[in-house]
């Protein structure tokens, strides 16, 4: 009992990792409304950090990380489809995100970040407060989805 206990406060750290690191992402995609490079080579390190702990502990499985990429890889195939409407770094971040969270945190935040963006985008077109065409920081969205998602599912 005392080793689950431990592995599930591990995985916890990791998380509480990736939350703070779209944390300091989500403030740069509001000033800056584009992400610094450095944000997703540190989510990758930490991707690698992660990987290594679940082989030390014997629960490394390599479907479960391929899954975890699919949320990822299909965020950036929007962003080639939708000629970079929501942007690579969003898709990016996303699919960093995918093996530490796993695939359904990862799934169940895009999906309420892309909800939360269209009530936020759609209120701020409303109110007149930006235009169709303007950019949105994405990032702050799918950190309140993860979030709510670790929440609901850890």
């Amino acid at each position: 009992m005392q080793s689950l206990t431990n592995a599930f406060s591990t995985v916890c750290v990791f998380q509480l990792a990736v939350m703070a690191i779209l944390l300091a992402c989500a403030i740069e995609d509001i000033k800056r409304k584009r992400i610094s490079v450095i944000y997703p080579a540190v989510l990758f390190a930490l991707i690698l950090i992660f990987q290594l702990y679940l082989v030390y502990e014997k629960r490394f499985d390599i479907k479960l990380l391929a899954i975890s990429l699919i949320p990822g890889i299909v965020m950036l195939i929007l962003s080639f489809l939708s000629d970079r409407s929501l942007g690579a770094g969003d898709g990016i971040m996303t699919l960093f995100m995918g093996p530490i969270l796993g695939a359904r945190v990862t799934f169940f935040a895009i999906v309420i970040a892309l909800f939360l963006s269209a009530f936020v985008s759609g209120f701020l077109i409303i109110f007149k407060k930006a235009k169709k065409t303007e950019s949105f920081a994405f990032i702050p969205c799918i950190l309140i989805g993860v979030g709510v998602s670790i929440y609901a599912f850890c």
